[in-house]
């Protein structure tokens, strides 16, 4: 089992945004690079960055980046938040040539950093328009899983759809749901998360790892109102059930923390800390 930590910052998750301290913009590739050797220096086997956050640089800054991975002999194995909401995935406003322009530049970049998975989250981007048919708006997910399949296998990655909650989407909404969609689409590159904020969210049993277990390729953790693994929450998640599924079923790939955490280098500490004595109980 190797345990990472999401880079908080710019994100496509509504309530991360809510969350997280307000403070004035800095220089974003500094800020990128400091914030990465920060977790590796907490002790984290890995970090996992928003897609945006490479996907937005200019080639100036990218090179910058890149150059820095190589010297710090660090890679970013996973990377979050595919798809912006600029391009929605779903309804009237489709444009799949935009997509693909997009999908070739961001795939290509996370795999030049390294990354090995990206997490299909995206609420708004694949959030269904109010009326429009549902029919139409899942051909128009599976014609988007053909794609990420497409620059997956170009570049060497995998794509792991990832459920969500109701407050962020109206598609996708439990591990179960997901799972599903994954069997019937049926790509070598495309695979499924688990994330116990949203099954929390959701009331969604953790029995549901049994149902989608030979899908799971990553595993996100975070408590209720995505409050820091190990801090107070009232009738929060229960940690130890969620990772005695994990173990039952015989996962063993990564788990991600996803939250804010306004001090970056003690609150990310603090959550290794409980996470691996809870994993090893």
């Amino acid at each position: 089992m190797r345990f990472g930590c999401c880079l908080p910052g710019a994100s496509f998750v509504p309530q991360m945004n809510d969350n997280a301290p307000k403070k004035e913009a800095g220089n974003p590739l500094e800020e990128l690079k400091r914030g990465v050797k920060a977790l590796f220096d907490v002790g984290y086997d890995f970090v996992e960055l928003t897609v945006g956050s490479v996907a937005n640089l200019s080639q100036a800054d990218f090179e910058d980046f890149s150059a820095f991975l190589k010297k710090e002999g660090r890679v970013v194995e996973v990377f979050n938040s595919f798809v912006p909401p600029v391009y929605p995935l779903l309804g009237d406003s489709v444009d799949e040539e935009k997509i693909e322009n997009y999908l070739d530049l961001a795939v290509s970049r996370v795999k030049e950093c390294g990354g090995e998975i990206i997490i299909f989250g995206s609420g708004a981007a694949r959030r269904r328009p109010e009326g429009f048919p549902v029919e139409k708006g899942e051909e128009q997910l599976y014609r988007f899983l053909e794609l990420c399949e497409k620059y997956a296998a170009k570049y060497g990655v995998i794509v792991c759809i990832e459920p969500l909650n109701s407050k962020e989407t109206n598609i996708i909404l439990s591990v179960r749901e997901g799972y599903d969609i994954w069997k019937k689409a049926n790509h070598p590159h495309v695979w499924l998360l688990a994330d116990c904020f949203h099954m929390g969210t959701e009331g969604e049993s953790f029995d549901s790892i049994n149902y989608a277990a030979d899908a799971l390729k990553h595993v996100h953790i975070a408590d209720l109102n995505r409050v820091i693994p190990g801090d107070p929450c009232e009738n929060g998640i229960d940690f130890a059930a969620f990772f005695e599924k994990l173990r039952e079923v015989g996962y063993t790939g990564r788990v991600s923390t996803e939250c804010p955490l306004p001090n970056l280098v003690e609150d990310s500490r603090r959550s290794l800390l409980f996470t691996l004595e809870a994993w090893n109980k």
